[in-house]
């Protein structure tokens, strides 16, 4: 068994990590450690300060051999290792492969991934020091220097004391965290490194292009003000309660002016009257927050051109990865198709002309972000996309097999469905799209009112009755696909009644078809086909109302919207689609696995969408490779024998949709 060292850095920078990302923090040269603590194994933390780490001889403390670091929020600290004490001070490196962390080891289990409230819903002895974080996070950064004191940083002996006893606790936190959880299984621990990889590696940035999109941006914003201050007699687009006021003054009224409200009052049939409604559209228009993220690649491009860490490990409790800095996963999709064009316009840096081809300037340059991320010089990207994964894994899971049948024979299951709805042979584009909606949609539970706004967010309005009608098709033509729902949810129940009884010495399973529920300690756990487990904190059984009767219903502890850990409810048809985004999660992860066994660089991901590096100028036939890349991700691992997975990509210098 190794060793184990947990450890943990204080630094402060001029750099903003939030703005920069951490790999450009850390090589910010005003970047330096105040501190680090550290502890062996179950030893007591140790302290290092700053004029102890400078010095090269202090690495001696450590024996590096079969020795495992962990840290909460582990590249971090494998960073500043990396950056700052090997680079700066000769301290040796650390094998990237002896690094572990514990903040992903916390989102495995469905907890808080922050220390403070992974270890509060731990309910640990040992808790993170609240007031020593306001100490850090006032001495992490430049203060304002004043007449009588012109210090860049904050320097109270005091507060630095409080620091050192604020990074010791940090440690004895994070240790107790990792004693508390089982470790990643093998595959998983191999998809976090990857995963590491990718964020170090980046992607290429077309700096000019970004440069290109912030100049016309600005020039917009400007005209923008100019013509709303002249048509308002001196208010911005952006002063929401002086544009209330002045439009009453006008003869309109509006209660708010959210992006909804405007975009409703400008689809109207009883318009506003002409400056009002010119207004919301200046206003519409600069609140086009997506351009913002020119900003980020401006900020976040590292020294090499690159875009590095955006994605974070386990980002949501089923296993799927989720973004920061660019936050790639909500890209807007645009309303330019030729982007090509679109970015070359828009690189001769003349508002005038690029607005005479993209009347609706900032949506044309929110079009381009994605195009922003391209092929180093002399590379291609590979893109390939799982095609319906979910619906497909769906159908696997449930033994669906007429659906089974239309993907693996490539039948358009959208028309099949809508066939089904309609009652006719003869399907409209319209028609397959409320097809498409409930094979997309209605196989986890989806009722006819969410439906009905399914459809009207994605830009068709359905009625109420034609909502009923399809989700009726939908679960009369698959049963299985229903009787999973209900199949699950008792199984998942079932467990924890078991477990609730307190019999001694007996981990309760209940299988259902490949799916095995077991309680262990304070969880309620689902193995999936690839022998990952999907974690659910203190389940309970609770009696509830439900449909004018009374019924078990099985609550838990978990993460929900604003980041809060509170008791949750769920059912059947949740559970499916948390055990659905699970598994075409880990087809995601192991076919980005495989392409890497293959010689292809992975730079990204994106939902279902893997994107890959790769020489451009080699003499091996592009479409041929391109095909190779499509075999790899589409081969099936042994444990998801018989899912009808496909796959559709493209290659080239520039990332599009």
């Amino acid at each position: 068994m190794n060793n184990v060292i947990h450890l943990d850095f204080e630094t402060r920078s001029e750099a903003d990590i939030s703005k920069v990302g951490t790999w450009n923090y850390s090589m910010h040269p005003s970047t330096e450690i105040l501190c680090m603590a550290w502890c062996y194994n179950d030893e007591d933390v140790q302290l290092m300060v700053a004029d102890d780490i400078s010095y090269p001889g202090s690495s001696d403390i450590f024996d590096f051999k079969d020795v495992i670091f962990k840290a909460h929020y582990s590249m971090f600290e494998y960073y500043i290792w990396h950056n700052i004490l090997v680079k700066r001070y000769g301290w040796p490196e650390i094998p990237f492969k002896q690094w572990r962390c514990t903040a992903a080891l916390a989102a495995s289990h469905a907890l808080p991934r922050s220390l403070d409230k992974a270890s509060w819903a731990l309910q640990l002895k040992e808790r993170k020091d609240m007031s020593g974080k306001r100490i850090m996070l006032k001495m992490c950064k430049p203060r304002n220097p004043s007449k009588y004191n012109k210090n860049k940083y904050f320097e109270d002996p005091e507060d630095y004391q409080k620091l050192y006893d604020y990074c010791i606790n940090d440690v004895e936190v994070e240790r107790a965290i990792d004693n508390a959880l089982p470790p990643l299984n093998n595959v998983e621990q191999e998809v976090w490194f990857l995963d590491q990889e990718i964020n170090m590696r980046g992607i290429h940035v077309d700096m000019e292009l970004v440069d290109s999109a912030l100049l016309l941006a600005q020039l917009y914003t400007d005209k923008c003000i100019a013509e709303s201050t002249s048509l308002t007699d001196g208010i911005k687009p952006t002063q929401r309660n002086k544009i209330l006021e002045w439009m009453r003054e006008e003869g309109y009224n509006m209660q708010d002016l959210t992006a909804d409200s405007v975009r409703e009052a400008l689809t109207m049939e009883v318009r506003p009257p002409p400056d009002v409604r010119r207004l919301l559209e200046l206003r519409q228009q600069m609140s086009k927050t997506s351009v913002k993220k020119f900003e980020k690649l401006k900020s976040a491009t590292a020294e090499d051109g690159r875009l590095k860490d955006m994605f974070v490990y386990h980002g949501a409790s089923t296993g799927r990865w989720s973004g920061k800095v660019v936050q790639l996963q909500n890209l807007p999709r645009g309303t330019v198709k030729d982007t090509e064009t679109c970015i070359e316009i828009m690189k001769w840096g003349d508002l005038d002309s690029f607005e005479f081809f993209y009347p609706d300037v900032m949506g044309a340059i929110s079009s381009c972000i994605r195009g922003a991320l391209i092929a180093a010089p002399g590379k291609d990207l590979l893109v390939v996309d799982f095609a319906s994964i979910e619906a497909r894994v769906l159908a696997w899971v449930a033994g669906e097999e007429g659906l089974l049948n239309e993907f693996k024979e490539g039948e358009d299951s959208y028309v099949k469905m809508a066939k089904a709805i309609f009652n006719t042979n003869e399907i409209s584009k319209s028609q397959r799209f409320v097809g498409k909606q409930a094979v997309l949609g209605c196989g986890y539970g989806m009722g006819a009112k969410k439906f009905k706004g399914t459809c009207a967010s994605l830009g068709q309005e359905v009625s109420e009755e034609l909502a009923k009608k399809a989700v009726t098709a939908f679960r009369k033509k698959n049963k299985k696909i229903v009787g999973l729902w209900r199949a699950i949810e008792w199984a998942a129940t079932d467990c924890v009644k078991i477990a609730s009884r307190g019999l001694s010495n007996v981990t309760p399973k209940t299988l259902c078809g490949n799916i095995i529920w077991s309680c262990e300690g304070d969880f309620l756990y689902c193995t999936l086909p690839s022998g990952r487990r999907l974690a659910y904190h203190h389940p309970k059984i609770e009696r509830v109302e439900k449909f004018e009767q009374t019924v078990d219903q099985l609550t838990f502890l978990g993460v929900a919207l604003g980041n809060n850990y509170t008791r949750q409810t769920t059912w059947g048809g949740t559970l499916v689609e948390n055990i659905v985004q699970a598994i075409s999660r880990d087809l995601l992860a192991e076919a980005m696995l495989r392409c890497e066994a293959s010689g292809y660089t992975v730079v990204g991901h994106v939902h279902d969408e893997i994107i890959a590096e790769v020489f451009g100028n080699n003499s091996y036939n592009s479409g041929a490779e391109l095909e190779d890349f499509i075999s790899t991700v589409t081969e099936l691992p042994e444990w998801a024998d018989g899912c009808p997975v496909k796959a559709e990509g493209w290659r080239g210098k520039r990332y599009r949709k």
